[in-house]
This record gives C-alpha cells, sequence and structure tokens, in this order.
C-alpha cells in the first residue's frame, strides 16, 4: 500500500480523538520535546500537508532552515 497523499485529511483516514493524541504524543517524543503539540492539532490541521506545515512553522528557526534545505554536493575531487 502507498502511504497517503499530503492532501489526504486525518478524518478521511479514520483518525479518532484517541488516535490524535496518540499521534501527539509520539511527535513529541520524536522532536525530543522541543515544542508542545496541542492534542487537537490534526483537528486545527485537517490535512497532512496542514500539520506538516505547521510542524515546520514551530522548528527552531535553525532547525526549520536545515529541514527546507536540501543537502549540498561533495566537492569534486581536484
Amino acid at each position: 500500500a502507498s502511504p497517503p497523499a499530503a492532501t489526504s485529511r486525518f478524518l478521511d483516514l479514520g483518525t479518532d480523538s484517541l488516535m490524535a493524541i496518540e499521534l501527539r504524543n509520539r511527535l513529541h517524543t520524536q522532536f525530543g520535546g522541543k515544542f508542545t503539540l496541542n492534542a487537537t492539532a490534526v483537528f486545527d490541521y485537517p490535512t497532512i500537508g496542514g500539520l506538516a506545515e505547521y510542524l515546520v512553522a514551530q522548528l527552531p528557526d535553525a532547525e526549520a532552515a536545515e529541514a527546507t534545505t536540501e543537502p549540498s554536493e561533495p566537492a569534486a575531487a581536484d
């Protein structure tokens, strides 16, 4: 099965309030507690892409810049 699209709505994927709390807890742990995510985030940002944009905006500036920049190419040997 392919992963859901960024435009997929959490409710259409079967997410309920208990799953929303579980997702919040996992994201909090994944990001090392750098921010607190409200348990209602999946209802406030109902699509995967919407929640992802919100999460990037919550990261400290340096980490957000790293997440949005592409890795540089290795230097060519002389």
